[in-house]
């Protein structure tokens, strides 16, 4: 995983520690956004088949196509933007940097230089693995569901999301610092 990141590194600067986010596509926020997604789906696929079977005007029948192919994403397509994101993203910390590079299509790297964080919260899951956020930051709702691309609010601060032994990754950056 190294090489991933060997075309921007700085001079003199090594990698200590890679990961990659773990590839859980269900998350706590499930509980309600799956039944909210089987009663939206459901809700505009009745409708779609009401307008085109019922002989309802045109206007009608196309009215319903956003909202089946919105219900579609959210029941179904979430999971996999969300799995696909999660393969495409890779963390390093190296000497001098924290680095994220994430993307599907086209890949964005975030580097913060470890005397310029200002504070890092760590969340810690039962089973070790956890969340790193770089800087002050307010939760967002979407995070990490797959839904974050209907969230006009996206978080800019920088973060290992669900890395596994979240505890050594935390002391490591900040003997770091």
């Amino acid at each position: 995983m190294k090489e991933v990141f060997q075309n921007d590194l700085l001079e003199n600067e090594e990698i200590l520690w890679t990961g990659q986010p773990l590839t859980r596509v269900f998350s706590i926020i499930d509980i309600f956004l799956i039944p909210f997604s089987l009663i939206w789906g459901g809700f505009a696929i009745s409708w779609e088949f009401t307008a085109i079977h019922s002989g309802a005007p045109l206007f009608f029948c196309l009215f319903g196509i956003p909202f089946v192919l919105v219900g579609l994403y959210i029941t179904f397509g979430r999971f996999i933007y969300k799995y696909v994101n999660l393969k495409n993203t890779y963390y390093a910390v190296t000497n001098q940097r924290v680095l994220i590079l994430s993307g599907i299509y086209k890949k964005t790297l975030q580097g913060l230089f470890m005397d310029q964080i200002p504070n890092i919260n760590k969340t810690v899951n039962i089973n070790g693995s956890g969340t790193l956020r770089f800087g002050i930051t307010n939760a967002n709702r979407s995070e990490n569901t797959g839904m974050e691309i209907f969230d006009p609010v996206k978080s800019t601060v920088a973060a290992f999301l669900n890395i596994e032994d979240v505890g050594k990754v935390y002391r490591l950056i900040n003997n770091l610092r």
